[in-house]
């Protein structure tokens, strides 16, 4: 029998009414034993901050639901053959014990981490910053301006492909290698605070090559 054959007879007995401790049974999984395991400090790694997130993704799809990629903000309603309506924000809610609107945030942040490799870094909107009368004013804009740069290319180090995040590796800041310093830098309430200072920083490649 196929994975596919395995779910559809799962989701044929799922009827109204079922409980989600029950759903969650029927998919070989249990509920009070999830939630333990997905109960993670904030004050971890990067890592294990997103390995955590990525597993109550794939639990998310294991039920039939979509993961954080695909729907980031947990709006998906799935409907079993036998009747049973899953909604996303009551597995997180209550099967996982999360935050809903914490999990949209770190979900979009994610997202955002991992596709930042595909912009570069707009030089004159960065020199637009600081280019003022105010000698003090300008330093300032200058070393946040260099602080925002340097969490860029660290969160590309982390993120993209084969990066540390793929890897499991954890920068170092004595590494000779300037991303990998950059990357000691990030932390998930990095991505949660900066995404929209970074982002006005930065310039679709794919656009720039086209302008």
């Amino acid at each position: 029998m196929t994975k596919s054959q395995e779910f559809e007879l799962v989701s044929a007995g799922l009827t109204p009414g079922k409980s989600l401790a029950y759903v969650f049974a029927a998919f070989g999984l249990d509920l009070e034993a999830e939630q333990i395991r997905l109960r993670l400090s904030s004050s971890r790694s990067l890592q294990e901050l997103f390995d955590n997130h990525n597993a109550g993704s794939l639990i998310l799809e294991h039920l039939g639901l979509a993961g954080f990629r695909a729907d980031p903000n947990a709006k998906q309603i799935y409907r079993y053959t036998g009747g049973l309506e899953l909604d996303a924000t009551a597995v997180i809610s209550q099967g996982f014990a999360w935050s809903v609107v914490t999990y949209s945030k770190k979900s979009r942040a994610f997202i955002w981490a991992e596709n930042i490799h595909n912009f570069r870094w707009n030089d004159s909107e960065s020199k637009s910053m600081f280019l003022t009368h105010d000698t003090l004013l300008s330093l300032i804009f200058f070393f946040l301006d260099n602080k925002n740069y340097q969490l860029w290319r660290g969160i590309i180090a982390y993120f993209k492909p084969n990066g540390f995040l793929a890897k499991h590796h954890i920068p170092s800041r004595s590494s000779p290698d300037y991303d990998e310093q950059c990357a000691t830098y990030v932390t998930q309430n990095i991505l949660l605070n900066k995404r929209t200072t970074i982002t006005q920083f930065l310039i679709l490649i794919a656009e720039d090559q086209t302008a």
